[in-house]
């Protein structure tokens, strides 16, 4: 089983891995730097998720039993030869435009349109609906209420974490980056 992490981009989804990571689930990144001056906790990003397409099977066999960020735009490469599991974050369309247009005058590159972004979460949202799936929304996941929904859709995968993990993933939100 593969447990994908996902939601727009700017949408939350660093945040959501640096909370499993902290309770002890096996997430896999290998994009360095995973950290910069947007980002300064880490996004926690996989290299292979951005060409899919290319030695998929191989590519999927390296993160199985993981959680993975993959973007939405991506979902079309993914090989039915395993399962997939899926934490979303959703965030509107007009918070996530607004973060992509802070973030990108500061990296200095442009990402994309309003209506794209929508047409991206649209299909998203009715892509997981085919699959097992933890859809939180982005306002949510900024305190405590989401780590007990996690830890219940992660449980028949990873198994149930103690306490300790539980507050620990609750020490992940850093509302002074809460600022896009």
């Amino acid at each position: 089983m593969i447990t994908i992490v996902s939601g727009l981009p700017r949408s939350g989804t660093s945040l959501l891995m640096q909370i499993l990571l902290a309770g002890g689930y096996p997430v896999y990144w290998d994009k360095l730097p995973n950290a910069d001056a947007c980002n300064p906790k880490g996004y926690y990003e996989w290299a292979g998720a951005k060409e899919l397409h290319v030695e998929r099977d191989a590519k999927m066999r390296a993160v199985d039993g993981k959680c993975v960020k993959i973007f939405p735009y991506t979902w079309f490469a993914l090989t039915p030869a395993f399962d997939y599991q899926h934490i979303y974050i959703d965030r509107s369309v007009d918070d996530v435009y607004a973060s992509h247009q802070r973030f990108f005058r500061i990296k200095g590159r442009g990402f994309t349109t309003k209506d794209r972004l929508e047409e991206i979460r649209w299909h998203a949202l009715i892509y997981l609906r085919s699959f097992r799936a933890l859809i939180l929304r982005h306002q949510e996941i900024q305190d405590e209420k989401p780590i007990e929904a996690i830890d219940w859709f992660l449980e028949p995968t990873y198994g149930k974490r103690t306490c300790k993990q539980l507050e620990q993933m609750k020490t992940c939100v850093d509302h002074s980056l809460i600022h896009f």
